[in-house]
């Protein structure tokens, strides 16, 4: 008999977005993922240790008080691209510069 998941037959589509914040603690106890890197940052207290230090945002999906997955934004990443970004396209302003690369990703 194939092993059971205990998401099985759950629509994440139907389940609330979260955003994570310094108040709101969650173990993650028994959370699992195919890149077992994520399961450290968690288990390591690294997500909640960058959301405290405002280094980064966090949204996770919970079933039945579970942990079903999460999505940060880090802070350094975001700004170390956009830095680059403007370096190289000092000659331009800013709102220029995003407006081009906006209209590219069309």
């Amino acid at each position: 008999m194939p092993p059971s998941s205990k998401f099985a037959g759950v629509d994440f589509s139907e389940l609330p977005v979260e955003h994570l914040t310094s108040e709101l603690t969650i173990s993650g106890q028994g959370f699992r993922c195919l890149r077992g890197e994520f399961v450290t940052y968690w288990r390591q207290g690294r997500i909640q240790r960058d959301i405290e230090a405002r280094m980064s945002q966090c949204w996770i999906l919970r079933c039945e008080d579970s942990l079903a997955g999460y999505i940060t934004l880090l802070l350094r990443k975001t700004y170390l691209n956009l830095s680059k970004l403007i370096f190289r396209h000092s000659l331009c302003s800013l709102p220029t510069l995003l407006g081009s690369r906006l209209s590219q990703d069309k």
